[in-house]
């Protein structure tokens, strides 16, 4: 078979190769002038270092489950821990700040197990309908960097609870 280089074929090589490029320079834009990410499991993303990862913070409060992923630093995969627990402060809107500690989850699924997780876990029942609540992880460890006194919101964004 003849490869054939018509008009055709060289203007849309042509015009791939230019997408590629606008979209490399739309990314770079972007990231220039900073941006969002959307959260990977549906929860409150808070960001880590200086677009170095991201904590997400999620909470079902029916059940009273919270949940912890640590995540890459555009929000699109997870990332592992060697740390099994996160101490953390929660406080809700109109309530008392108080003390959990999340646990690090095993995955059969993924292969992530205690000592090697991205996901933390607690059911606490002072936490079922809450609507809202500020919180700080003591510290996340994590792509060789420890990250402290880590604030976050749930759901995102910044909540005034008349302090």
């Amino acid at each position: 078979m003849k490869l054939s280089r018509s008009p055709l074929a060289l203007l849309l090589a042509a015009a791939l190769v230019a997408c590629g490029k606008d979209d490399h320079h739309a990314d770079q834009n972007e990231h220039d002038q900073g941006h969002t990410h959307e959260p990977l499991f549906g929860g409150a993303l808070t960001e880590l270092g200086d677009h170095e990862a991201n904590l997400e913070v999620a909470l079902n409060a029916e059940t009273g489950e919270l949940t912890m992923y640590l995540l890459d630093g555009h929000a699109t995969d997870t990332v592992r821990s060697a740390q099994e627990t996160l101490a953390v402060t929660i406080e809700p809107a109109g309530g008392t700040a108080y003390a959990l500690t999340l646990g690090q989850v095993a995955s059969p699924l993924s292969g992530e197990k205690v000592g090697d997780s991205s996901t933390y876990k607690i059911q606490d029942d002072r936490l079922k309908g809450v609507k809202d609540l500020d919180g700080k992880v003591a510290s996340i460890a994590m792509l060789g960097t420890t990250y402290k006194d880590v604030a976050f919101a749930w759901p995102a964004g910044e909540h005034d609870h008349d302090h």
